[in-house]
């Protein structure tokens, strides 16, 4: 899984207009886009950098007759596939032909357009040659997932760079902005040799998660709330020595992820027993476990079999279960024809 949805059904008429069948939505962090059945996309929300690809800055959504029919589309150059971006900067989407475009905030480089300008409407992203197979935003970073010229299946990101959260083993703030940085020039992240495909990519805030076909798991970036889970609340990522065989995997122990979800300052696994374990930041509720230690994940004995599975009551009247994120809460949905929604952890 590379981008989590919501079921259309959630969106209310007001916000389409007469755009056709809603078939995605997506969140960001002050921000919601819509998919329509033709490919086109209707986005509303906080739009101070243009993150809403409509051209100019005005927000959208706040005020009287600017939704429905008024709401104006995004401003692709063809269909999208996906929209990807957790972020209120900045929206990326996969294209019908593969490319990627995107629109918003462009200091930190997240639109690989070798300069470092707001974008007000979509541009496209300099991937070079690579074709390009998934793609996942964060909220000041972006990643791609395609084959390097070996045929080999790299993991690419660029973007902001203060935590480590490229992989690149190095303490550059961000990368995207310099001819030599784009396209071609793209670093593929060293996660280490001999291992399988991946199996599902997610970001958080600052930090980045694989998880591999046989359901181990790797981390880095920002690790002041222990979010990584290796025992410590170092960044890793950063130092040339970071990556690679060098990068740990996180003891989940048995637990076998089918989602990832990532906040600000915790990650959570969506398991195969539909059940949540998080570590991070267990202050206000974000790991959704009691209990007196601050964070979960800072120390070894910590993770593995001894992560708890958080409490949601009885749900066991077969129906749906999945579950989504934002900035500083995760949420379970649950229900068969009308979702509940239940509260992990609040600011």
């Amino acid at each position: 899984m590379w981008a989590r949805s919501v079921s259309g059904s959630c969106v209310p008429s007001v916000a389409s207009g007469q755009m056709g069948n809603t078939q995605t939505v997506i969140m960001g962090h002050y921000l919601a886009c819509a998919i329509v059945s033709n490919g086109q996309s209707k986005c509303w929300g906080y739009n101070h950098y243009g993150t809403l690809g409509i051209g100019g800055t005005s927000n959208k959504g706040d005020n009287a007759n600017e939704m429905g029919a008024n709401l104006p589309y995004t401003q692709w150059s063809q269909p999208v596939q996906y929209i990807s971006g957790r972020s209120f900067a900045s929206t990326w989407a996969l294209m019908e032909d593969g490319t990627i475009e995107g629109a918003g905030y462009g200091t930190d480089g997240g639109f690989c357009v070798e300069n470092s300008y707001n974008q007000y409407t979509p541009v496209t992203v300099n991937t070079g040659s690579k074709v390009v197979k998934s793609l996942i935003g964060g909220k000041w970073h972006v990643c791609i997932l395609a084959d390097d010229d070996q045929g080999t299946e790299q993991l690419y990101c660029w973007g902001q760079n203060a935590y480590g959260q490229l992989g690149h083993g190095n303490s550059d703030s961000n990368y995207g902005t310099g001819s030599d940085q784009c396209g071609d020039y793209l670093i593929p992240t060293d996660l280490g040799s001999n291992l399988p495909e991946k199996k599902l990519i997610a970001m958080g805030t600052d930090h980045t998660c694989v998880v591999f076909v046989d359901n181990r798991m790797k981390c880095w970036g920002r690790n002041h709330k222990a979010q990584l889970g290796l025992g410590h609340r170092t960044d890793v990522g950063r130092a040339s020595d970071d990556m690679g065989d060098n990068l740990p995997f996180v003891d989940i122990g048995d637990w076998v992820p089918k989602e990832v979800h990532m906040t600000f300052a915790a990650t959570c696994l969506f398991t195969t027993t539909d059940q949540v374990v998080c570590w991070g930041f267990r202050s206000d509720g974000h790991c959704g476990v009691p209990g007196d230690d601050s964070y979960i994940g800072d120390e070894e004995e910590h993770m593995g079999n001894n992560l708890q599975a958080i409490d949601f009551g009885s749900h066991t009247d077969g129906s749906k279960i999945s579950i989504t994120n934002g900035v500083w809460t995760s949420a379970l949905l649950c229900g068969s024809e009308r979702s509940r929604r239940c509260l992990l952890g609040q600011m």
